[in-house]
């Protein structure tokens, strides 16, 4: 399946699935590292910002802009 195959509820189910594992594993004082290439700067500083609030996390956010892929 790719993603053009799956609707906007299929899509925000795959989202919460993940941030529910990531959730897990932050709690369990592991670290975690996520790529989403899908995401926006500002998407990306929103998570990480929900992410310091909630679980009281230090936050690094790495953001990598790259013209040259399509």
């Amino acid at each position: 399946m790719v993603d053009s195959q799956i609707d906007q509820p299929g899509g925000d189910k795959v989202y919460q699935e993940m941030y529910k594992k990531i959730e897990g594993e932050l709690k369990q004082g592991n670290s975690v590292a996520h790529d989403t290439g899908n995401f926006t700067k500002e998407d990306w500083i929103s998570n990480c910002l929900r992410g310091k609030r909630s679980l009281d996390l230090s936050v690094v956010l790495l953001y990598i802009s790259n013209s040259q892929m399509s």
